[in-house]
């Protein structure tokens, strides 16, 4: 019915004004980190712009989480 509705646009809602920032964030992180080691065609940008939230979780807990060891 209509609560669920609203209930699944205001989940959706919560992830787009999270998630675009996130996003970006991850995005940009990658194509400057990318540009200086000089892989200028990198997967991971690609990935991360094609698969939007997804392959930026995915950039986050690889590349992000996996660095700081």
């Amino acid at each position: 019915g209509d609560r669920h509705n609203i209930k699944m646009n205001t989940i959706l809602g919560i992830v787009f004004i999270i998630g675009i920032p996130f996003w970006l964030w991850m995005l940009t992180d990658a194509i400057i980190i990318e540009h200086k080691k000089r892989h200028h065609s990198s997967l991971w940008i690609l990935f991360i712009a094609l698969t939007f939230i997804i392959g930026a979780l995915f950039y986050y807990f690889i590349k992000k989480k996996g660095s700081k060891k």
